[in-house]
């Protein structure tokens, strides 16, 4: 347990150096942009969405809307045509069918990628709440030789304790894909907010054999751009590029959420599986060694050091990383998350790898 937690201590704390190399866009440029938004019944939050998408403070005649409708069976595509009616920079796309083998929410974003005129593909989820100044703040990270912007996604102020516990365990993944992203690596990514030049998605073919795979369409995107071109990939973290959501309204939908997104693992590039072999096998020590000392503190005493020690890792990782990301109110969330943090990864990461999910109506197994 030791040597694991050294390893993931190494990773953890070159992950926090990297946040202090992460810096504000400079680009004055305003090119034209496809805002890409995949939509299967979302009748609920479309029109919030494009709303806010229609306040955007970028010049209007320089980017559009494209609503994917994905086969839903409620109101979304006749509430995205009363709105396109009034404004021509909405569009609609709605799709039939899905291929076999073929992820729903990739292909929807395919369909939407193959109608964009945009020279710049952003990537948001109808659930998702942007701010006046999102695309303009976004588009300032473009400088030469960028390709790949990841913008950062915040729950909403939380109204309870279990939502403060999601909003933090969301929290530690966005700050560890930037902290990774500041030091030239790619860990993970979010696909309600990210953005990236139409050019590195032809020239690494779109998803590529991730299709398959129901989640992906942001990390496994990143990773791809990573590995087969020189484009930059660039993390955004100023207030007026980040999005926020809703956080889930149970604990069921949690885990089911968290085992769609574990899902898609197996698709992770060789050089990452050594730290998540090294976190994997940390938290499932814990998982079992933290009840233990609890019933037998004496004879469990070597263990509590160790415990204690990672605990310090996480918290000098999430203290910098609330810090950077503006979020410092979420440390209150921060001990009684740390200490159900293992459990509920492991679970959600069993599940998701070797168990079924269901998302949209659709019951998955790993592949879609």
């Amino acid at each position: 347990m030791a040597t694991t937690l050294a390893a993931y201590a190494v990773k953890l704390l070159k992950i926090v150096r990297g946040l202090d190399h992460l810096r504000p866009g400079d680009s004055s440029d305003e090119p034209t942009i496809s805002v890409i938004v995949p939509a299967r019944n979302e009748e609920d939050t479309i029109r919030r969405c494009l709303d806010c998408l229609l306040k955007q403070d970028y010049p209007s005649y320089l980017f559009e809307v494209i609503v994917v409708d994905d086969r839903s069976s409620d109101r979304t595509a006749a509430i995205v045509d009363k709105i396109r009616a009034e404004h021509p920079t909405v569009r609609l796309v709605q799709i039939d069918q899905v291929p076999d083998g073929v992820a729903p929410k990739k292909h929807a974003i395919t369909r939407g990628i193959e109608r964009a005129l945009g020279s710049i593909i952003v990537t948001t989820d109808s659930d998702c709440i942007q701010p006046t100044g999102w695309l303009s703040g976004m588009i300032r990270y473009f400088e030469p030789g960028v390709g790949v912007v990841v913008g950062h996604t915040r729950y909403t102020k939380p109204r309870s304790w279990f939502q403060g516990l999601q909003a933090i365990d969301y929290l530690s993944h966005r700050i560890i894909s930037a902290g990774a992203i500041g030091n030239g690596e790619i860990i993970s990514g979010t696909g309600s907010n990210l953005a990236y030049r139409g050019e590195v998605w032809r020239e690494i073919g779109g998803f590529g054999d991730s299709d398959a795979l129901v989640s992906g369409d942001d990390d496994l995107f990143l990773h791809r751009v990573k590995r087969l071109t020189d484009w930059k990939i660039v993390a955004a973290t100023t207030e007026d590029t980040f999005v926020e959501t809703e956080p889930v309204p149970s604990v069921n939908a949690f885990l089911r959420q968290r085992a769609r997104w574990a899902s898609k693992l197996t698709g992770y590039n060789i050089g990452l599986k050594p730290f998540l072999f090294a976190a994997g096998a940390l938290m499932l020590g814990v998982m079992v060694v933290l009840p233990l000392i609890v019933l037998m503190p004496r004879r469990m005493a070597a263990f509590v050091p160790l415990i204690a020690a990672k605990m310090a890792v996480d918290y000098r990782v999430m203290n910098k990383g609330t810090e950077k990301l503006g979020q410092r109110d979420l440390m209150k969330y921060f001990w009684v998350g740390d200490v159900v943090h293992s459990y509920y990864i492991m679970i959600s990461a069993i599940w998701g790898v070797f168990g079924r999910f269901t998302w949209k109506g659709t019951t998955y197994r790993r592949r879609a």
